[in-house]
């Protein structure tokens, strides 16, 4: 079963609001609560977008669109699905286009590609990352050991 695989059916299991996330990280202290100010504030504008709980680098954003505590990430600087949420708004579409184009690329491109798509920031970041990537081994295309730039703590 491949990790494309393991995504669709993660985003198709259950109702409302999924949060995806790997095995090999950490959860910040006050995850949860931050977590929660950054979707309020998504969904006060906004009911289809995805948010990224995690950034290895600085994710290239553009402030006049930012909130108090989350900001748009580019798609082109997007990699590293370690925690994602999805508002039910999307997941089903979303589910079917990495199905469908599972064998044209990685699963973190293909979320970013979708989101590319819908020509508006769809794409979003918490303000700080609220997980630590602690595994070694990586199963994309991703080298080497990549650790979030500004955890929070």
């Amino acid at each position: 079963v491949s990790f494309v695989d393991n995504y669709v059916r993660a985003l198709r299991h259950g109702d409302g609001d999924v949060i995806v996330c790997e095995d090999d990280l950490e959860f910040t202290p006050g995850w949860i609560k931050r977590l929660k100010a950054g979707v309020g504030e998504l969904r006060a504008h906004r009911s289809r977008f995805v948010l990224s709980m995690y950034a290895p680098w600085h994710p290239g954003w553009t402030w006049r669109r930012s909130g108090k505590h989350h900001r748009p990430y580019r798609t082109s600087r997007f990699f590293g699905t370690q925690a994602m949420f999805y508002p039910a708004s999307v997941r089903e579409e979303l589910a079917d286009y990495m199905e469908e184009h599972r064998r044209q690329k990685p699963g973190d491109l293909l979320i970013s590609q979708w989101c590319d798509a819908h020509h508006a920031p769809t794409l979003f970041l918490l303000r700080g990352s609220v997980v630590q990537h602690v595994g070694s081994v990586s199963t994309g295309l991703g080298s080497g050991r990549h650790r979030a730039w500004n955890l929070l703590s």
